[in-house]
């Protein structure tokens, strides 16, 4: 199924729906042509879209998920060949775990976004194809009702039947407009769970900061700054000082 054209195929409905409301000169036409102009959008977009959403590589930004739990595991079985023991390495189980669990939950998310993209670029494709002949139709209304100026007689009736016939156009335009917009909503409804997911990520590892251009306070481990190395500080509170008399030097 080719998707190539639609876009043009919403532009070439839209011009063509203006031009005939103006002719016919009724306010059906206009809302028709209205309408159809705010459903302009690129399906082809869309489907190459819902390819990107559905990347087992999670966008170029992030790495490839089976990667990254490989990486993972390969690091706990050299953390466990180092002997690393203790609550530090139950923090970092606990934490790799977690991260791994969000991981796999945001690829579930991101695909159930491709998928719906893709829908909604379906949907999209169709309707490109709709308001098309919805604009053709309207073009050949608008070359009757000329061609009825010529002929006074025959103008009123067929002023009802193109009045008929654009009502029903106008109802299935309208009928597109509706299902369009209940697949925006959930389509954007799909997108907020992905970014609010995204953003807890950022939560994971609480314990962990960018590590800042600040320099490191040593103050209470007894050392100072001395031109870029560490030297005994003289806090006397840290280091107290001998005293005088033969107490002091014991």
């Amino acid at each position: 199924m080719s998707y190539e054209n639609d876009k043009a195929m919403y532009i070439a409905a839209a011009a063509e729906a203006t031009a005939a409301a103006v002719v016919l000169m009724s306010p059906v036409a206009k809302t028709i042509a209205v309408m159809i102009g705010t459903m302009l959008s690129d399906p082809e977009g869309m489907r190459k879209l819902a390819e990107q959403w559905r990347d087992s590589a999670l966008g170029s930004e992030a790495p490839d998920l089976e990667g990254l739990g490989t990486a993972i595991a390969d690091l706990r079985r050299m953390v466990d060949d180092d002997g690393w023991k203790g609550e530090a390495r139950q923090k970092f189980d606990a934490a790799s775990t977690a991260f791994l669990e969000e991981m796999r939950t945001l690829a579930a998310h991101r695909t159930s976004a491709g998928d719906t993209v893709e829908q909604t670029a379906l949907i999209f494709h169709i309707g490109a194809q709709v308001v098309f002949w919805a604009a053709q139709l309207m073009a050949y209304l608008a070359v009757v009702s000329l061609a009825t100026m010529i002929v006074p007689v025959m103008r009123v009736s067929a002023q009802i039947a193109i009045h008929k016939t654009l009502t029903t156009i106008g109802q299935g335009v309208m009928a597109l407009v509706r299902t369009k917009m209940n697949v925006v909503l959930s389509a954007a409804a799909i997108f907020s769970i992905v970014n609010l997911i995204g953003a807890t990520q950022a939560q994971l590892f609480l314990g962990l900061e960018a590590i800042t251009d600040k320099t490191p306070d040593f103050k209470d481990a007894g050392l100072d700054h001395a031109a870029g190395t560490l030297a005994p500080s003289m806090d006397p509170d840290l280091s107290p000082q001998p005293q005088g008399g033969l107490m002091g030097m014991l």
